[in-house]
């Protein structure tokens, strides 16, 4: 057999090991943008049959989530929390993202099936979750962010496979993650809101909240959990509120601004509206 004729062979077996039978995709060679369109795309259509507003892409949320998903792939762990202890929240305000997060996470191998049916395998195992479906249902929210990350070095470890059952994980692994965003206030004041400060600074805060509290908190603290600083409760009246902030020194502090029903004179519900890390030189 001549040289060249050995070539074209070679070739042809390395194209035929390589390739995917029709229909199928690559599990080594995933697309994750694609399939992150498709999946908001997908969101989208369930939140429309279902009544409720559609979400918008936000890139923070995007970057929070990709972290997250990469990390999940190189650090061999699939969890909500990462081994440095941090959570969605902590990858949230990481980004500047001052609102409550919820999070969703998927995993499942892309061998044999196309981009399509592994969206969609991983939509119906999140919608089948009680606390799965009522984030992606969730009528508060306004804005997620969605990465997908593949384990090309097909580290079966990644998780407990016996949790789940016949997954063939380590054949082209992918991992999900949706981070949703509660945007908690609008029309801020000042605009846009300033995260650092001098010393001695003060400034007139003012928002509205999405929805109706009897009242708003707002607290003043250490941004690690430390001392309170300032503890405040306004009545609010359609949603508005206004309250002057001083910083007395310097430091890192959390602006913490919560909404608050009140039945029979006691909190029946608190729902975290943002906080705010401020730093003060």
């Amino acid at each position: 057999m001549n040289r060249i004729l050995k070539i074209a062979i070679t070739l042809a077996i390395f194209l035929s090991l390589s390739s995917s039978t029709d229909g199928q995709i690559d599990y080594y060679n995933f697309d994750v943008r694609l399939a992150e369109k498709l999946t908001f795309s997908a969101i989208n259509r369930i939140r429309f049959e279902n009544g409720l507003s559609l979400l918008h892409r936000d890139t923070r949320l995007a970057k929070a989530a990709n972290h997250h998903s990469r990390d999940m792939i190189e650090r061999n762990f699939f969890d909500h929390v990462n081994p440095d202890g941090d959570g969605p929240r902590e990858r949230a305000v990481e980004m500047g993202i001052p609102y409550p997060v919820s999070e969703n996470l998927g995993i499942l191998s892309s061998y044999g099936l196309e981009i399509n049916n592994v969206i969609e395998e991983l939509l119906e195992s999140l919608m089948a979750s009680p606390e799965h479906r009522a984030n992606l249902l969730n009528p508060d929210i306004s804005g997620i962010g969605i990465s997908f990350a593949q384990d090309k070095e097909q580290k079966t470890d990644i998780i407990d496979i016996a949790k789940l059952g016949n997954s063939h994980l380590g054949y082209g692994t992918v991992v999900l993650c949706q981070l949703f965003m509660k945007q908690g206030l609008a029309n801020i004041h000042p605009a846009p809101f300033l995260t650092e400060y001098k010393k001695g600074n003060s400034i007139l805060f003012s928002a509205e909240t999405y929805k109706d509290f009897d009242t708003v908190k707002i607290e003043l603290k250490g941004s690690d959990g430390g001392r309170m600083i300032r503890n405040t409760e306004i009545a609010l009246f359609e949603r508005y509120f206004e309250e002057k902030i001083c910083f007395p020194r310097v430091g890192e502090y959390a602006l913490e601004i919560s909404g608050i029903n009140y039945v029979d004179c006691s909190p029946s519900q608190k729902e975290e509206l943002a906080t705010f890390i401020i730093h003060v030189e």
